[in-house]
């Protein structure tokens, strides 16, 4: 099953995101902020997804977080997720995602489809 790092740093929208993407049929783990986000990749969860906040507290935030996927996991697909996307001009890779707040579950369920194809193995 393919893993999903949610990476939020309010609790609630976390908890909520963390049930759409489990509803979707993905497993998914969570994290607080991009500091965790990173400790988890590099304990060598098999992440294939991580849908990050950009705007997190802390030293990594979601483009930060971004960068990191890119370098050192190269094959993890990353899906940004904001409430201000005016204040963002800032893009990562071209094949990153981005999705707006608030999150509905057929967004969730389309994106992670779209970016895991319907016959991806998890890394």
């Amino acid at each position: 099953m393919t893993l999903v790092l949610v990476v939020e740093d309010e609790a609630l929208t976390r908890m909520d995101t963390v049930n759409m993407v489990r509803a979707a049929g993905y497993d998914a783990l969570e994290a607080e902020c991009g500091e965790e986000a990173l400790e988890l990749l590099c304990k060598g969860h098999p992440i294939s997804v991580v849908l990050t906040d950009i705007e997190m507290p802390g030293t990594v935030d979601g483009f930060e977080l971004a960068d990191c996927v890119h370098e050192y996991w190269p094959d993890v697909r990353v899906i940004f997720v904001s409430g201000r996307l005016d204040a963002h001009d800032r893009w990562v890779e071209a094949d990153d995602k981005l999705i707006c707040k608030p999150i509905a579950p057929e967004q969730i369920q389309a994106l992670l489809q779209q970016v895991t194809g319907p016959t991806s193995s998890v890394h």
